[in-house]
C-alpha cells in the first residue's frame, strides 16, 4: 500500500490542546482509564443500540512500540475495542521518539476504523529512519460510541503482515499488549463527603439553657451540609467536561432535616450561623424543607438559637439532611451534655416507701448534678425549691431522699434522669426504696453512661 504523510503538526495539536480534560489512556501500563459520571447521562443521550458517544479531542492512547520497524519497511498496528466503536471520527497514528517532541511520523488506515467498527489496522512505514522498539505510538481520535454503563476496552497488537493483522494469526504477532480499559462508568457522588457533623455541648451549671465552645453562649451548628465535597475527581461528562455540582445534581430542590427541634429556634445559615437565611418552622412538620439553588450553593450550616431559659435537649442520634430530589442523606452532628447521666427507672412518693438515691463519686473534684422526671400523661412533677439541683462531693456518697426534692399531683410515681458533672468511671449509683409497713428493703444498682455521640 502506498502511505503517504499526513500534517504532523495538526495531529499534535489535536491531542495535546485538551490533555487536562482527559487523561492519555496508557496501554502498557494499564492506566488512564477515563470514568463518565452516569448522572450526567441521560437517557436521551443514549442510541437504540445503547451506545453513548464519547467525545473529547484529548481521549487518544499510547504505547511503546515493542518491536524495531525497520527504515522502509511495513509492519501493521491493530486496535481491538470491546463494547465500544468507533462512530465516524477517522482515527489516526503518531509517532515519536521520545513521548515529548511533536510526533514525526504518521500511518494510514489499511481497514477498519469505519463508523461501527470495532477495530483499526494502520501499515506503519516510515521511508528516512527506523522506528525504534522504544518509541512511543499515539492513537488519536476524537470520539467513540460506548455501550452505556459498561466497560470498553482497548489493545494493541503489531503485526508483522497485513494478512496476519486481518485475520489475527498468532505467529505473525511482534507485540501482544493486553486488553486496557479506557471508558467506564461510575457514580460522580460519594455520599460521606455531603455533611461533617458537629457536636455541641450544654453545660449542667447553666441548668441546660446555654452551649460552651460553641459559636455562641446560645447558639450553636449542628453541622453542615457542602455538596461541593461529594464530587468524585476525575470524573467526566461524554461531552468531555470535568464533573461539578451542576452535572449531578438537580437545581433548586427540597433539603429536609430531621431530629429534635422542640427547643430554639432553628434556622438555615450559609455563612457558619452568623445570619438567618432561612428560618425553619418546626411547629407544623418536624421534617422541613427549604429551596436551594445548586448552583449558588455555599456551605449550609443547621443551627439553633436558644433563648436562655429553654433546657436545650441533648442528642439520642445525630440531625440528618437528606436531599429530597435527588434522594441523597447525610448525618450531622447533634448535642451532649457536659455530664455522666444515671437513670433511674423508677421514683415514688407513696407515702407506705421512703426511697432513696445515692450517688457515689469516686473523683477529684466535687461534681454538679441536675435532676429531671419523665412522668405519664397529666401525670405533672412539681420540683421542691431548689431540691432538683446540688453537688456531689468528691469522695463522698451523697445521699438524696425522694420525698424532698419532688411532689406529683396526679400519681405517686415516675422515672428520673439526673445528669452529673462528672467521668462515668468515678460514678456509682444505686436507688433504695424501704417499705416502711413491712419493713424490706429493695435495693437496685443504677445504670451510669457518659454522655456521647458518636459520629461516622
Amino acid at each position: 500500500m502506498m502511505n503517504k504523510k499526513i500534517l504532523a503538526v495538526a495531529v499534535a495539536a489535536a491531542f495535546t490542546t485538551n490533555v487536562s480534560a482527559m487523561s492519555m489512556i496508557d496501554l502498557d501500563a494499564g492506566t488512564g482509564v477515563i470514568t463518565i459520571a452516569t448522572e450526567s447521562v441521560s437517557a436521551g443521550d443514549v442510541d437504540v443500540d445503547g451506545l453513548l458517544e464519547v467525545s473529547n479531542p484529548g481521549l487518544g492512547a499510547k504505547v511503546v512500540v515493542g518491536f524495531t520497524i525497520n527504515e522502509g519497511t511495513s509492519n501493521f498496528v491493530r486496535i481491538d475495542l470491546t463494547n465500544s466503536v468507533f462512530n465516524g471520527d477517522v482515527p489516526a497514528i503518531t509517532t515519536d521518539g521520545d513521548d515529548v517532541d511533536e510526533p514525526d511520523f504518521s500511518a494510514d488506515i489499511s481497514i477498519g476504523g469505519n463508523d461501527g467498527d470495532d477495530y483499526v489496522i494502520f501499515e506503519v512505514v516510515d521511508p528516512s529512519e527506523n522506528i525504534l522498539n522504544t518509541d512511543v505510538f499515539t492513537l488519536v481520535t476524537d470520539s467513540y460510541d460506548v455501550l452505556a454503563g459498561s466497560t470498553a476496552t482497548m489493545k494493541y497488537t503489531l503485526y508483522d503482515t497485513g494478512t496476519g493483522a486481518i485475520n489475527e494469526l498468532e505467529n505473525d504477532i511482534l507485540k501482544e499488549g493486553s486488553a486496557v480499559d479506557y471508558v467506564a462508568f461510575g457514580s460522580a457522588i460519594d455520599e460521606s463527603g455531603l455533611t461533617i457533623g458537629n457536636v455541641e455541648e450544654s453545660t449542667v451549671q447553666s441548668t441546660f439553657t446555654e452551649f460552651s465552645d460553641a459559636f455562641s453562649t446560645f447558639t450553636a451548628s449542628m453541622g453542615i451540609v457542602d455538596i461541593t465535597n461529594t464530587i468524585v475527581p476525575g470524573t467526566m461528562t461524554a461531552d468531555g467536561d470535568v464533573v461539578d455540582e451542576s452535572h449531578v445534581y438537580t437545581a433548586d430542590q427540597d433539603f429536609s432535616f430531621t431530629g429534635d427541634f422542640s427547643f430554639g429556634t432553628w434556622y438555615v445559615s450559609k455563612d457558619g450561623c452568623a445570619t438567618v437565611n432561612e428560618t425553619i418552622d418546626l411547629l407544623e412538620d418536624p421534617v422541613v424543607a427549604f429551596d436551594v439553588d445548586v448552583s449558588d450553593l455555599l456551605p449550609i450550616s443547621l443551627c439553633v438559637q436558644a433563648d436562655g431559659t429553654e433546657t436545650i435537649n441533648k442528642s439520642t442520634a445525630p440531625y440528618t439532611v437528606t436531599l429530597v430530589t435527588d434522594e441523597l442523606s447525610g448525618d450531622l452532628g447533634g448535642i451532649t451534655y457536659n455530664t455522666t447521666s444515671i437513670f433511674v427507672p423508677y421514683v415514688t412518693t407513696f407515702d407506705e416507701y421512703n426511697q432513696r438515691i445515692y450517688i457515689q463519686n469516686d473523683g477529684t473534684t466535687d461534681a454538679s448534678y441536675s435532676i429531671s422526671f419523665d412522668v405519664e400523661v397529666g401525670n405533672i412533677p412539681t420540683s421542691l425549691a431548689g431540691a432538683l439541683d446540688g453537688v456531689a462531693p468528691a469522695g463522698h456518697i451523697k445521699m438524696i431522699r425522694v420525698n424532698d426534692i419532688v411532689s406529683f399531683d396526679k400519681f405517686t410515681r415516675g422515672s428520673a434522669t439526673i445528669e452529673i458533672e462528672a467521668s462515668a468511671e468515678n460514678l456509682k449509683a444505686t436507688m433504695q426504696t424501704v417499705n416502711t409497713n413491712t419493713k424490706t428493703t429493695d435495693t437496685v444498682i443504677l445504670e451510669v453512661d457518659a454522655n456521647e455521640l458518636i459520629l461516622d
